[in-house]
């Protein structure tokens, strides 16, 4: 029985972030999207997310890597404008989170989840924060069983009683290893008729 819903933030709950980032880089640059998202993300934010690199440094270096005709400021601009609330999923958790506990998992720089928040105050009115899971302040690796051991001992859960959407695949990998069920979003409708599917209802 399911007793634990986990949204990711970044491409469930909010629609856009570095994927969409890198598309618009992409198609204004006409460099190739995997290149931008590999040096952005890949090589970069997840640094910042682990604490190894700045927020800042993670924006100055992928400027640098690609040569990119952009201040931090305006790349940092272009992120934000990027990001909307995906309001049918928010919606969705809204209506599950009378018979379950909603949580939203991130790694986000602290510095980036605050501005989130202030952009985005309905999300916070949903979840409240004590259901906001940033792995950035507790120094974990979200895609790896320390965060689900984590969770499980945090909400008193077994995995087997977690169900944890993700628009990665590779962040799910391991909760579905370890027996939670799994959700990979692919659009909103899918994503909704299978979760409800899970949850009956």
């Amino acid at each position: 029985m399911i007793k634990l819903i986990i949204f990711d933030a970044h491409g469930v709950i909010f629609k856009g972030g570095y994927v969409a980032t890198a598309r618009a880089l992409s198609r204004r640059l006409s460099i190739p999207y995997e290149r931008v998202y590999e040096v952005m993300y890949t090589k970069y934010v997840n640094r910042a997310a682990l604490r190894e690199i700045t927020q800042t440094e993670a924006w100055t270096r992928t400027i640098q890597d690609l040569s990119l005709p952009l201040t931090i400021k305006e790349l940092r601009n272009l992120h934000y404008s990027l990001l909307s609330v995906n309001k049918p999923i928010l919606h969705c958790a809204k209506r599950l989170k009378n018979k379950y506990r909603i949580i939203i998992l991130t790694k986000n720089m602290r510095s980036q989840w605050a501005d989130t928040r202030v952009l985005f105050p309905e999300v916070w009115k949903v979840f409240g924060s004590k259901n906001m899971i940033n792995t950035w302040e507790y120094r974990l690796p979200k895609a790896k069983s320390e965060t689900m051991y984590f969770l499980c001992q945090r909400f008193r859960v077994k995995p087997e009683e977690m169900l944890y959407i993700d628009d990665q695949e590779a962040n799910l990998k391991e909760p579905k290893r370890m027996g939670a069920r799994t959700i990979l979003y692919k659009n909103v409708g899918d994503a909704i008729a299978r979760i409800y599917k899970v949850c009956g209802g």
